[in-house]
């Protein structure tokens, strides 16, 4: 027995050391990402919002593969950290030189770290870290240098180009028209003429080798009119695959004395025509390398972001729902938008969507995050960090085509512009 005490107390005290040790690794990060902040940080921007700071300087100078979580930290909170550096005058690990920072409170004094105030530039910490970033190559105030940087203070970094998707609309001939037309399998399949061997065979087409089919035949069937080219004149089967109707418009129209067909039609009005009639399909490519990842018959699947206002229109919701079409782990996307953009997030499956919502297909989830993020949510997505100045952007893994987004404000909540 007294063996069995003292195995569960050694295994209490690696458990201590290991929260200890992860205690320390998160306050590191946070004070590395400080400093570096800090050197980006221009003396006419001050006095600086705390909410400006962290979004646009201190998220983006966090180390590579790194986030900063508080909560992991002695401090618990942004305030608390920012509080005690500008009351230690002894602060740093080389010692003195003054507080690092000075705050501001708001006017009405309720908040007592509401702006970042001034900046100690000679304090030995911020010159130590400027030395290293210089001695790794950085430059100015405006950039990093540090190789292990992830994001923001750093713009030189990571120049391989990222993998990227584009949404390509495809159409497919339906049998019927192949039928009507008289139209091989070879053909309507593109089995030697499509441009992606991917799609050989498969009878997914691209709008212009659907609309060369349609060429092929009118030329081989001898329908330009031979007076003007612009002009095609109509046979029986191509009129009756583009103006095909039901039986009881045809009675209806022979009612009315009215012609069944046009005799002739531009190329542009045969074209678009027959575009219509095609049945609708796309495919998602990774680029560059035009690799066709997922091709499926239909219209596109959309990411619905859906912003809501609550309590008197001072704060915010945003839903999202579609990540899985493509790729996405929902509950993956929840952790890593709570980090970045410091937020609660929670997640809703089919069996907890509440009442009143759309349902959910089986295996998607519906993400309901705290605040107004649709914008930040489409840059991240997108990967392009240019829509939004919001430093949880930075440094996307993300790569969503554009055109998927079904973006959705409800009653009470601004439009947020895109940069």
């Amino acid at each position: 027995d007294d063996d069995d005490d003292d195995d569960n107390d050694n295994v209490d005290n690696e458990d201590e050391d290991e929260e200890e040790s992860n205690e320390i690794q998160h306050e590191q990060n946070l004070f590395y990402a400080f400093h570096k902040s800090l050197l980006h940080i221009k003396k006419d921007a001050l006095p600086m919002a705390i909410s400006t700071y962290y979004t646009q300087y201190l998220l983006p100078c966090r180390k590579k593969d790194t986030y900063l979580d508080l909560k992991q930290t002695k401090y618990k909170k942004l305030n608390t950290f920012l509080l005690e550096q500008s009351k230690n005058d002894n602060y740093g690990k080389n010692g003195g030189g003054g507080s690092i920072i000075t705050i501001q409170a708001s006017k009405d004094k309720k908040d007592p770290v509401a702006f970042l105030k001034g900046i100690n530039r000679n304090h030995l910490d911020l010159r130590q870290m400027k030395k290293e970033r210089n001695a790794s190559g950085g430059a100015g105030g405006g950039s990093g240098g540090s190789d292990d940087m992830e994001i923001g203070c750093n713009k030189n970094m990571n120049k391989e180009k990222k993998q990227k998707l584009a949404l390509v609309n495809l159409c497919i001939i339906p049998h019927h028209l192949a039928k009507i037309l008289q139209l091989d399998e070879e053909t309507i399949k593109a089995t030697h003429t499509a441009k992606s061997e991917q799609r050989k065979g498969t009878g997914f087409l691209t709008l212009l080798e659907c609309r060369d089919i349609l060429n092929q035949y009118i030329v081989s069937n001898e329908l330009i009119d031979v007076y003007d080219p612009e002009y095609v004149s109509m046979n029986g089967p191509l009129c009756h695959a583009l103006y095909r109707k039901s039986k009881k418009e045809q009675q209806q129209q022979q009612l009315d004395n009215l012609n069944q067909y046009p005799e002739r039609l531009t190329r542009k009005e045969v074209y678009e025509k027959w575009i219509e009639k095609m049945d609708d399909a796309y495919a998602i490519v990774s680029m560059p390398g035009s690799i066709i990842t997922t091709m499926k018959r239909g219209k596109p699947p959309k990411v619905t972001i859906e912003a809501e206002a609550r309590q008197g229109r001072k704060r915010f919701i945003t839903r999202i729902r579609g990540l899985e079409e493509y790729g996405i782990n929902s509950l993956d996307f929840a952790n890593d938008i709570s980090k970045r953009f410091a937020c609660s997030a929670s997640v809703d499956d089919e069996h907890t969507i509440s009442a009143g919502r759309p349902a959910l297909q089986k295996g998607n989830c519906e993400l309901i995050l705290q605040g107004h993020l649709v914008v930040e949510l489409q840059a991240l997505l997108l990967g392009n960090e240019k829509l939004s100045s919001h430093g949880g952007v930075k440094g996307s893994t993300y790569s969503l085509p554009k055109g998927v987004f079904d973006i959705i404000l409800k009653k009470g909540v601004p439009k947020k512009t895109i940069k």
